[in-house]
C-alpha cells in the first residue's frame, strides 16, 4: 500500500480551511446514511467517501489534530444554511470526548 503525506497549512487563529470547499478537492464526495436500527449490529452509522472524499477527510482531520482550537470548536460538513444538503456532520472539537455535546 502506497504511503500518503499530508500537507496542510494551519492559519495560527481559529478558522480552518475546509478541504470541500476548495477547487483542488473539486470531485470529493462523502455520504453519510443513518440506520438506528441497524446501531446494535455495528451499522448504525454508514460513511462512504469516493478516494478524493477519503483524502479531504484525512486532510481536515490533520487539521483538527493540530491543536490549536478551542474546547467545542466545531465544523459543520454536509449541510448549510445556504444549501442544506443534509444529513449533516458537525465535527467537534473536545478535551473531554464523552462530552459529545457543542
Amino acid at each position: 500500500m502506497p504511503a500518503h503525506v499530508l500537507h496542510f497549512e494551519t492559519t495560527g487563529d481559529d478558522s480552518i480551511a475546509v478541504p470541500f470547499d476548495n477547487p483542488e478537492h473539486s470531485g470529493a464526495q462523502f455520504v453519510i446514511r443513518l440506520d438506528p436500527d441497524a446501531a446494535s449490529e455495528g451499522d448504525g452509522i454508514i460513511l462512504a467517501a469516493n478516494p478524493a472524499g477519503y483524502r479531504a477527510l484525512a486532510l481536515l482531520f490533520a487539521q483538527l489534530s493540530a491543536g490549536g482550537y478551542p474546547d467545542g470548536y466545531h465544523v459543520h460538513l454536509g449541510y448549510s444554511h445556504e444549501e442544506p444538503q443534509g444529513p449533516g456532520w458537525r465535527l467537534v472539537v473536545r478535551d473531554a470526548p464523552e462530552s459529545s455535546t457543542a
